[in-house]
């Protein structure tokens, strides 16, 4: 059985795309990680932090308005914290939401689908992880979050290195009901760099034979 994967797995992604300086993406790991329930401090004030940092010159207000609803939401969760300061000063200059409305399941969809503007968000800010961090990231987002399937695949098809494919292909196995990563993984197998990636391409050649219909 497969070990379960760490509880604090988004939030290390979310650094790692923070320090890239990937806002955005680390904004849509942050809302997906508040969704499944998170009330941890430092994924809310994080999260704000995050939608304040992905303003750009075309789109300012609609970061503004969720990162106001988000730290007003984190206003009780950071209470005696240490990230109850960082959430002052993030909401300092914001207008206040104009609504009482909580920060619910619902809200956190909206959130993720104003995030989630195509499937590639997240593949394409992973481009711009180097080092060590890379690989790490792409291993803990594939075994968190439900939008890591075009890393995975990303990953696999080698954009990110080979370390960063060893690692997607090790945690792909939720991920082999979908053409696309079953496409990557036989892709990876016939191309110069099959004998990098082993033993985890084997593994997942593997994986895919005992799926194939007999």
């Amino acid at each position: 059985m497969a070990a379960a994967p760490p509880t604090d797995a988004p939030l290390r992604v979310a650094r790692v795309l923070l320090r890239a300086r990937r806002a955005h993406a680390a904004a849509l790991v942050l809302a997906e990680h508040a969704r499944k329930g998170s009330r941890e401090p430092e994924v809310w004030c994080a999260l704000g932090a995050a939608l304040l940092g992905a303003r750009h010159q075309l789109v300012v207000k609609p970061y503004e308005r969720w990162a106001a609803w988000v730290l007003r939401e984190a206003e009780p969760i950071v209470f005696m914290t240490p990230f109850a300061q960082p959430r002052l000063e993030l909401a300092r200059d914001l207008a206040p939401p104009a609504h009482d409305d909580p920060m619910d399941a619902y809200a956190l969809d909206q959130l993720i689908e104003f995030l989630a503007t195509s499937e590639d968000v997240l593949a394409d800010a992973f481009a711009a992880i180097t080092g060590d961090d890379r690989a790490l990231a792409v291993g803990l987002l594939a075994e968190s979050s439900d939008h890591a399937a075009p890393v995975v695949r990303a990953a696999i098809a080698g954009r990110y290195g080979a370390a960063a494919a060893r690692a997607a292909l090790r945690r792909c196995r939720r991920f082999l009901h979908r053409g696309d990563i079953r496409a990557a993984i036989t892709a990876a197998a016939a191309s110069p760099s099959r004998d990098e990636l082993d033993p985890y391409l084997g593994l997942a050649l593997d994986e895919l034979a005992a799926l194939a219909p007999r």
